[in-house]
């Protein structure tokens, strides 16, 4: 979404946004600021986190 859909839904800013996606409004295009770490960094780790406590529940893995 952060970089596909170009623009604002909203008329009121006579076009300013038009030509950038929401990635690039975000902070006046400031590259490595905290919201886009944060942005970038967090779903990663919601990702990555349930990878190691886990274990084969159904049986169906090589956990032999």
């Amino acid at each position: 979404m952060f970089h596909w859909v170009k623009g604002i839904p909203f008329e009121f800013n006579a076009g300013a946004y038009d030509n950038l996606n929401m990635w690039e409004q975000m902070d006046n295009g400031d590259q490595y600021t905290p919201a886009k770490k944060f942005l970038t960094f967090v779903p990663i780790v919601l990702y990555v986190s349930p990878c190691p406590g886990s274990t084969d529940v159904n049986g169906l893995g090589a956990d032999v």
